[in-house]
């Protein structure tokens, strides 16, 4: 069945929304706050359980500065709807090699610059948590249509990941 554009946002806001409320029943949850769309996109799909959401952004040290905007803009999101926010600093630039292999093997669009963002979590032992990022589906679309100009659709999307056995394609 086809739906429209309104009745589609809506559907997908109730998904996000059931999904965070859903994630905060079983875990301990880290999300992402940055200047991005997706971040604020997840943010504003989390309001109903902020208050059990840990926030934050990752500072790394040698390429980030306290006045970027990534940095400035979360900062004034949290104080302005009262957010439990940290900017975490990342300073390990020396990265296990087992944890490296396993980090690229796991996720297809890693990036080196994510890599250490994981490996910094990966030692502080947070084991029963469940991280919020918005980071790698918007990765997923910047690959596959890079600087396109026109309108792209979820069918265009659908096609390009090679679903094109699916009735909604």
């Amino acid at each position: 069945k086809e739906i429209g554009l309104k009745e589609g946002a809506n559907l997908m806001a109730q998904i996000l929304k059931g999904t965070m409320k859903g994630v905060t029943k079983r875990y301990e949850l880290h999300q992402a706050l940055t200047s991005g769309y997706d971040s604020r996109v997840l943010l504003a799909a989390s309001k109903d359980v902020k208050n059990q959401i840990k926030f934050l952004v990752n500072r790394r040290v040698r390429k980030t500065t306290h006045s970027s905007a990534d940095i400035k803009i979360p900062k004034i999101i949290a104080e302005k709807y009262n957010l439990n926010f940290e900017v975490v600093d990342i300073k390990n630039n020396i990265i296990d090699d087992n944890f490296r292999n396993r980090f690229y093997k796991n996720n297809v669009f890693s990036r080196e610059t994510h890599i250490q963002v994981f490996y910094d979590a990966y030692l502080k032992k947070f084991d029963n948590t469940y991280w919020v990022t918005g980071t790698f589906g918007n990765e997923i679309l910047r690959i596959a249509f890079p600087l396109k100009k026109k309108r792209i659709s979820s069918i265009d999307i659908a096609k390009f990941f090679k679903y094109n056995n699916y009735s909604y394609v």
